[in-house]
């Protein structure tokens, strides 16, 4: 389990630059009800799991992203760590991309 005060406080998109109207709409930590790709890692999140979800107005568009369980535990951890763990989590997507424009295999859906 992770603490979610601290990873809610942890800002998933700073240093993006944006438009001045740019906004968030909802942050907060669910229990996941249908399968998806995490944000950060693109694991697949499994029903039950609780994950961070956020909706943003980002360039006049409305977005949502969710990040998986593991994700959730890094960024709080990232207050501790120097953000180490969620750099680490998050090369597990350049991986999984990396395998998929190769012909290679990813262990995208282990949840590592």
């Amino acid at each position: 389990m992770f603490d979610e005060k601290k990873c809610l406080s942890a800002d998933p998109f700073a240093g993006d630059f944006g438009e001045p109207d740019d906004r968030t709409l909802r942050d907060k930590i669910v229990v996941a009800r249908k399968a998806g790709p995490c944000h950060d890692c693109a694991q697949t999140i499994k029903p039950g799991e609780r994950v961070r979800s956020r909706s943003d107005i980002f360039d006049g568009q409305m977005m949502s992203f969710r990040w998986c369980e593991k994700c959730c535990e890094a960024m709080a951890l990232s207050w501790e760590d120097g953000g180490k763990a969620w750099e680490e989590r998050n090369g597990l997507r350049h991986a999984s991309a990396n395998a998929r424009l190769t012909g290679g295999s990813a262990a995208s859906d282990s949840n590592a």
